[in-house]
């Protein structure tokens, strides 16, 4: 008997717990992901992000996108987004990858750098070619940022992209990122 109350008692909580969620409206939501985005320290998890509710992942690409949030919350939502693997988050990483309205900036190379991290994460082989594609970028940070991105998709479909690509590539330092990424690769 004690048992059965116990679990009642456990669903119970959980019930009203994503009930609060779900009533919370989303300018509610959307100052609270802030917030969390916002931290010190931040380790992101997605059971942290599900408790302030249910419109997270559209939430992530407003926060993306809305200039006057710090530069540093920006990036940190579009960290967040490999937690959400979607079709819609997937194309708003895509098309993070050539928004060309920062070019030159730093925040600019951040959010591609994230983005394409995000896509190797949450997306895995599926984001190899979305990634690959930006390996001739003139800015050699951002060309590091495909090697570390590569990584990021954990594929072996990788390896050959950045064989390929390791002879060709100018900088010494992209170069390098490239090597050590495949030695990471070729050893999992």
């Amino acid at each position: 008997m004690l048992k059965l109350f116990l679990a009642l008692s456990l669903a119970t909580t959980m019930s009203s717990s994503a009930m609060a969620r779900s009533a919370r409206s989303r300018g509610d939501q959307r100052a609270s992901l802030v917030q969390l985005l916002s931290a010190y320290e931040l380790t992101l998890q997605r059971p942290a992000l599900d408790t302030i509710g249910r419109d997270i992942p559209e939430l992530l690409m407003d926060i993306a996108n809305t200039p006057r949030e710090r530069p540093q919350v920006r990036v940190r939502a579009v960290a967040a987004m490999a937690l959400y693997p979607s079709t819609e988050i997937q194309a708003f990483l895509r098309a993070q990858l050539w928004e060309r309205t920062w070019v030159g900036s730093s925040l600019g190379v951040q959010m591609r750098n994230q983005a394409m991290r995000s896509l190797g994460r949450g997306f895995g082989e599926r984001a190899v070619q979305d990634i690959a594609s930006l390996k001739d970028d003139t800015d050699p940070l951002v060309r590091e940022g495909v090697a570390i991105a590569l990584l990021d998709t954990q594929s072996d479909l990788a390896v050959p992209v950045l064989e390929a690509w390791l002879p060709q590539e100018s900088s010494f330092t992209v170069r390098d990122k490239i090597d050590r990424v495949l030695q990471k690769l070729k050893g999992m």
